[in-house]
């Protein structure tokens, strides 16, 4: 994940928030819960959009246009490609005469289905930038 500063921030306050969000799914005994199984929700929850810059997203995209296949051997990222390609063609289908530059950044901002990483990546990732 290549992202600057403010996208970091962006990404870590979506992924607390989502924790907050499974936690407060099991109720009264959120704070009970194991954080493993917490971690696990989290990951499957949406995010508000796909944390990758631009020139990887280009990258990508021309990659699947080209040779049909994200060329990733990691699973969650193949997935997450894949989906962001979704995103882009569904827009591209609405908007063709939209030029490419804006139609990936509008993929980009979209919402994703879940975040792209591992609980254990989850777990690690709050940590080390909140307390719960």
């Amino acid at each position: 994940m290549r992202l600057d500063k403010r996208q970091m921030i962006e990404y870590i306050e979506d992924l607390r928030n989502a924790y907050s969000s499974v936690q407060t799914d099991y109720g009264r005994f959120g704070e009970y819960a194991k954080k493993k199984d917490i971690l696990e929700k989290v990951v499957e929850k949406p995010a508000k959009q796909f944390y990758v810059s631009y020139e990887e997203a280009y990258r990508i995209i021309n990659r699947i246009n080209k040779y049909g296949t994200t060329g990733q051997s990691n699973k969650l990222n193949a997935l997450k490609y894949n989906d962001l390609y979704r995103a882009y063609q569904i827009i591209l289908s609405k908007n063709p005469g939209i030029p490419m530059k804006i139609i990936i950044q509008n993929s980009i901002l979209s919402p994703a289905p879940r975040f792209y990483i591992r609980p254990l990546t989850a777990g690690m990732l709050l940590n080390k930038y909140i307390t719960y």
